[in-house]
C-alpha cells in the first residue's frame, strides 16, 4: 500500500499555485475591477470632494475596504504617490487624514471652544452651558465620534490644549495665530 502525503489545504509553505493569476497573461489578480483612471477619480472624489467610502464603493462596485486601501495608498501606491506629487506641484495643500466615519475633520476655533467649555463644566461637575457633545458636533458639522476623539486627546490635541489654556486665562478661545 502506497501512502501519498499532501500538505493540508491552505498550507502551501508560502508558494502560490502555478495556475494562480495566469488569466489574461498577467501575474497577480486576474481581473482588477479598478483601473488607473478609476483610482485617480477615487482619490479626487474622496480627498477633494469629500465623498464617503461607502458611496464610492457602491459607485465603483467594490468593497469599502478596497476603497479605503486605495485612498490611503495601501494599494495602487504608485498612483497614490503620483497624485500627491501633483497636488503639491499645483500648490494645493495636501488633505488631512479623515476620521473613520468618512467626514473631513473640519474643526474650527468655535467648535473646539465649545468642546473645552463642555470639558470645563464636566470637570467642575456643573451643567454644560453649550449642550452635549452630540449637540456640539451637530451644531458645528463634525461627527460625534470625532468630537469624542478630541475630548479623549487622540485628535487635534495641541490645538485643543491651546484653546483650553486660553479659556482658562479668561480669553475668548479664538486663536488667530494658531
Amino acid at each position: 500500500m502506497t501512502v501519498i502525503l499532501r500538505p493540508a489545504i491552505g498550507h502551501s509553505a508560502g508558494r502560490r499555485s502555478p495556475l494562480a493569476g495566469k488569466s489574461n497573461g498577467r501575474r497577480g489578480k486576474p481581473r482588477a475591477k479598478l483601473g488607473k483612471d478609476d483610482v485617480r477619480a477615487i482619490l479626487v472624489k474622496y480627498w477633494e470632494e469629500a465623498h464617503s467610502l461607502p458611496t464610492l464603493a457602491r459607485e465603483y462596485g467594490v468593497s469599502t475596504t478596497t476603497i479605503y486601501r486605495t485612498v490611503y495608498g495601501h494599494t495602487w501606491r504608485l498612483e497614490y504617490s503620483r497624485w500627491r506629487r501633483e497636488v503639491k506641484a499645483a500648490g494645493r495643500s495636501l488633505p488631512e487624514r479623515r476620521d473613520p466615519y468618512n467626514q473631513p475633520t473640519r474643526f474650527t476655533d468655535l467648535c473646539l471652544a465649545d468642546l473645552v467649555r463642555f470639558e470645563l463644566a464636566a470637570d467642575a461637575r456643573e451643567a454644560s452651558p453649550v449642550g452635549s457633545v452630540a449637540e456640539i458636533a451637530a451644531r458645528h458639522g463634525v461627527s460625534r465620534s470625532a468630537a469624542y476623539r478630541v475630548l479623549r486627546g487622540t485628535l487635534h490635541r495641541e490645538w485643543f490644549d491651546a484653546v483650553y489654556a486660553d479659556l482658562e486665562r479668561g480669553g475668548s478661545g479664538h486663536l488667530v495665530d494658531w
